[in-house]
């Protein structure tokens, strides 16, 4: 990892970090508009199928296995890495495409024929609406995908802000014309997905023509094609168990209560804000050069870009947790309390933001190995891991869910994320692609002391500082933000006090 890596990952943060941002003004939008609800737990639903393949064939198993195969196809011809790309949109829009149209066909009739459960029959026809919207941001993950072999993170990274935009335009729109939390107003927010999908796909094509990519139907067989298949079709198994993962918990929190998915979905997505910052930015810079040392049979690069990706990620992950555990209350309240979304559904959201922090740092490091394995073009492995995670999962969460609720759903996820995390590390040991793992224990203690003392100094502040009142939002936002200021600057101090600065400022020390 080089000074050019280091530019391109802090500007993939600061983009990402935007679009997170603007994610984050989404969801006040979307729960002072629905609150805790029925409508808002159905659409949460119906947009969880849609994100799922997203995940699953866009950002996940399809993304990991072309970017390896595309990569070493441009670097010899790049005539030949457009033809792959071209082959393989076509057959994701033919194949995906006509799949998504069929099930919709079928879903309408099992709607029409059956009489469902009232959550389900308002849950169903906003799933019809929203499954248009998984070829569009897969096909666009893919464009994405090219762009960041080429080295061009900035303006993929911005892609996500149109998506947050449509959906708070429609919010907007459908609050001024039909009542909050209606089901119209759900099915106005449907609209507004569809179209920030729609610029989603258009804004990576147009850099990508910029680029002399000529877009074509091409249904020819090739060799990097079929090499493509046998890879995505082995990683999609590990894609896929994480998403069904996903979605058990979704479904067994929906029959838990209406107000479950939403406070399960809450919690995700202020713990996807760390994740999506800094640990996607860190993957998405490394997942290339990673691919490139494993190509080059640089073993030495390898390993110390593996493990600063590893300390990286956990040195900013971990007090980011911390952080989310600690001021759980606070934030809910500040971002969320509007609307329809009462002080109530803050008291029951904030515990389980508290647990779900815990597993910020787990999910940024598996992130990040899962790409390593990918890199080696090893796609069994994390397969396997997540096999594992997926039967853990479900019976924790079966487990748990009856004594705790909810607290126990979110419980299940963070010890299955520790499984799996020490899993992935276990494996890496095995095939020592990685040297001296142990000389990372060190930092490691070293991070996590950092952490430690920078909760202790929020929590002190937070028995000095007096509680403003629910009504005083001014106060509220400044308590908050003297809480952040203080346990950044108290990590930041830890951190520079143990010589920890080397492993945030100077990584080309150790990895020229």
């Amino acid at each position: 990892m080089n000074s050019k890596s280091i530019r391109q990952m802090s500007t993939l943060v600061l983009s990402t970090g935007g679009s997170r941002l603007l994610g984050l003004v989404r969801d006040v939008a979307f729960f002072s508009s629905f609150g805790t609800g029925l409508i808002a737990s159905a659409f949460l639903m119906a947009f969880t199928l849609p994100n799922l393949f997203r995940r699953l064939l866009g950002e996940g198993a399809l993304a990991s296995a072309f970017i390896p195969v595309f990569s070493q196809n441009w670097n010899c011809d790049p005539k030949s890495g457009f033809r792959l790309l071209n082959q393989t949109l076509t057959r994701l829009l033919l194949y995906f495409g006509g799949g998504i149209a069929l099930a919709s066909i079928l879903l309408l009739g099992f709607h029409h024929q059956y009489d469902l459960p009232e959550k389900w029959s308002v849950t169903l026809p906003m799933l019809v609406m929203l499954l248009p919207y998984a070829v569009m941001i897969c096909m666009a993950a893919i464009l994405t995908a090219a762009l960041n072999v080429f080295g061009k993170f900035f303006l993929a990274s911005l892609s996500p802000i149109f998506l947050n935009l449509a959906m708070i335009s429609a919010l907007l729109a459908g609050n001024y014309l039909f009542p909050a939390g209606s089901l119209s107003l759900a099915i106005m927010l449907c609209v507004g997905v569809l179209c920030g999908g729609l610029l989603q796909f258009l804004l990576p094509a147009a850099q990508l023509v910029g680029h002399q990519w000529l877009p074509q139907v091409n249904l020819q067989p090739s060799p990097e094609l079929q090499r493509l298949r046998q890879l995505f079709l082995t990683a999609t198994g590990g894609a896929a168990i994480l998403q069904v993962n996903i979605l058990v918990t979704r479904l067994i929190a929906y029959q838990h209560s209406d107000a479950a998915v939403s406070q399960l979905y809450l919690a995700s997505r202020l713990t996807e804000l760390p994740l999506g910052m800094f640990a996607v930015a860190i993957y998405t810079v490394l997942f290339p050069l990673l691919s490139g040392f494993a190509a080059r049979a640089d073993h030495a690069r390898f390993s110390e870009t593996c493990k600063h990706g590893i300390l990286l990620s956990y040195g900013i992950t971990m007090p980011a947790a911390v952080g989310l555990a600690l001021l759980a209350q606070p934030i809910i309240s500040v971002l969320f309390q509007w609307g329809k979304f009462t002080s109530h559904d803050v008291v029951q959201s904030a515990p389980v933001l508290s647990i779900y922090a815990a597993s910020v740092p787990c999910y940024a490091i598996i992130a990040l190995l899962t790409r390593v394995f990918h890199s080696r073009q090893e796609m069994r492995s994390p397969v396997q891991v997540s096999a594992i995670a997926l039967v853990l999962n479900a019976t924790l969460s079966i487990g748990l869910m009856i004594p705790f609720g909810v607290l126990g759903l979110a419980s299940a996820n963070v010890i299955t994320s520790l499984v799996q995390l020490c899993l992935l590390v276990g494996l890496l040991r095995h095939r020592d692609w990685i040297d001296s793992l142990g000389s990372m224990l060190s930092p490691l203690l070293r991070m996590s002391a950092a952490a430690v003392f920078m909760g202790f100094c929020v929590v002190g502040l937070s028995w000095w500082l007096p509680k403003p009142a629910t009504g005083e939002i001014a106060l509220q936002i400044l308590a908050l933000g003297t809480h952040i200021a203080t346990g950044v600057l108290s990590y930041a101090l830890a951190c520079w006090l143990m010589g920890l600065r080397s492993w945030f400022s100077k990584p080309t020390d150790r990895i020229s």
